[in-house]
């Protein structure tokens, strides 16, 4: 897996998905908005950095990622200008992220009340 795959499809379709399993969890926007925007600020940000930082091999025959090594050696200042700095990858897949969440319960808020009509309809 190259590197623009995971930039371009991977990360998006993880995020994507993540935000349906989401809004699947918690029924409420008033809890799943926030919790989205955070877990998809952090995740994007260690996501990206670890995309940078070489975890996946190059498209270069013959290159090797580095892997989760791509962490030992990480300060406490240095996790905080990881999970502090946003960038446009982050924007996106938080975007992603909660575009699914959204989608999944106006699915279910949708499903449920056309099957509170169709039950009203059979007892008339």
């Amino acid at each position: 897996m190259t590197t623009y795959t995971v930039l371009l499809i991977f990360y998006p379709a993880a995020f994507f998905m993540m935000g349906i399993f989401l809004g699947l969890i918690l029924k409420s926007k008033m809890w799943s908005l926030p919790a989205g925007l955070f877990i998809g600020y952090v995740l994007s940000n260690v996501g990206f950095f670890f995309l940078t930082e070489g975890g996946f091999p190059g498209i270069e025959q013959w290159d090797d990622g580095n892997g989760f090594s791509v962490f030992q050696g990480i300060e406490f200042y240095e996790w905080l200008s990881i999970l502090s700095t946003p960038n446009f990858f982050t924007l996106f897949y938080i975007g992603l992220l909660l575009w699914g969440t959204l989608i999944i319960q106006k699915f279910t808020r949708t499903i449920k009340a056309s099957g509170f009509k169709n039950r009203e309809e059979v007892r008339s």
